[in-house]
């Protein structure tokens, strides 16, 4: 984990402004993917690493902590509720998508003031950056020996909540089970010509994960983005928007999150209308990310908020919590949760390595633009 904290800081700048989470203004149990509209230029360059003291003051009040969290907002709402029914109005929620809370973050990274206890959601990346700066406080987990073996973060000071998905999502309406795609490669077959659509990286956190991933599935080549541009491949700002088009019509297939399907075709049930979404799990394995959580190092924090704090992460990743969010299409690291239903047994799946993205990164933006937008 010692490696050149730059390049981890450069990475995090360009994917910064992403944004991962529901819309508050949304049925946000319905909410779909992690994505933003804002373009970053990717800039990278060597430096040496940089470590930051832990601050010697406290901005919060003794016995209420700050916790900073992106995700569905019903979700959130009803973990404060649980979480605070023993123990009073001990937390204060800062909601936000994926993209501003990081932003947020960083800015008060940068000037060695996060006001956040607790900060949970977004992307693994980010959380590599804040402890290899130092700005992550260690902590072992109460119930660490329940955590699945794969996801136990023994070397950084933050730990694995939930899995998510992404696979093919397809127009069930129009195109039969049989027929649906198998594979990402599939994707690019002539039969999906003008009937696709894929997420902007540029504009996307969760796409930029994606993309790398099927640049690494592809023995490290832009065939899969050629292919699909061959298929005119529709390409949209967000995830959701590929949802949307196909429930419209307008395509018939594309790439989603797992849980973003289960929520949209739960919210179409309560509206009272027929989905059209339905899932593909591709041969080449699903594309696994990971929602970390972490507490904040503050030295100066009262012992009995370091406590609730605490206490809140271990309350995340009890048993009673990683069921109850897996209702949201959320998949549990712990191993005495059972998959969520409607994942195919041993399925197969592809982790992200992000350290290892750094490297590839400016190279994977620059052909994506280069062959999707001819730019």
């Amino acid at each position: 984990m010692k490696n050149s904290s730059k390049l981890f800081f450069i990475l995090l700048l360009v994917v910064l402004l992403v944004s991962c989470g529901a819309n508050k203004k949304e049925e946000v149990e319905t909410s779909s993917s992690d994505d933003s509209s804002k373009e970053v230029e990717t800039v990278t360059e060597d430096a040496e690493e940089t470590k930051v003291e832990s601050k010697d003051t406290y901005n919060g009040e003794v016995g209420k902590i700050t916790v900073y969290i992106s995700g569905p907002e019903n979700m959130i709402s009803k973990l404060e509720q649980k979480f605070e029914e023993t123990r009073g109005d001990v937390i204060d929620i800062y909601h936000a998508g994926c993209g501003p809370l990081r932003q947020k973050v960083w800015t008060e990274a940068e000037a060695n003031n996060i006001q956040a206890d607790v900060f949970w959601g977004s992307n693994p990346l980010i959380y590599y950056m804040l402890d290899e700066k130092g700005l992550l406080a260690p902590y072992e987990l109460k119930e660490k020996d329940k955590i699945i073996e794969d996801y136990q973060m023994n070397d950084v000071n933050f730990a694995l909540t939930n899995l998510r998905y992404e696979i093919i999502v397809y127009d069930k309406q129009n195109v039969a089970k049989e027929d649906a795609p198998k594979s990402y490669s599939a994707l690019t077959e002539e039969k999906w010509k003008d009937k696709l659509a894929y997420t902007d990286l540029s504009q996307s956190s969760t796409a930029f994960a994606l993309s790398s991933a099927l640049w690494e599935i592809n023995d490290k080549s832009m065939s899969f983005f050629e292919g699909i541009k061959k298929n005119n491949a529709l390409i949209v700002p967000k995830s959701k928007s590929i949802a949307e088009k196909i429930q419209s019509g307008e395509i018939e297939v594309g790439i989603l999150p797992f849980d973003a399907i289960l929520r949209l075709n739960k919210k179409a049930k309560k509206e009272g209308f027929e989905s059209r979404l339905a899932a593909s799990w591709p041969e080449e394995g699903a594309i696994q990310m990971e929602r970390p959580i972490a507490i904040i190092k503050n030295d100066a924090r009262p012992e009995e908020n370091q406590k609730i704090a605490e206490e809140f992460v271990d309350f995340i990743l009890s048993k009673e919590t990683q069921s109850m969010m897996m209702k949201f299409g959320f998949n549990s690291v712990r191993n005495d949760v059972e998959a969520l239903k409607g994942m195919p047994e041993n399925f197969k799946y592809t982790k992200i390595n992000w350290k290892e993205l750094v490297p590839a990164e400016k190279q994977i933006r620059e052909e994506f633009k280069s062959i999707m937008l001819g730019e």
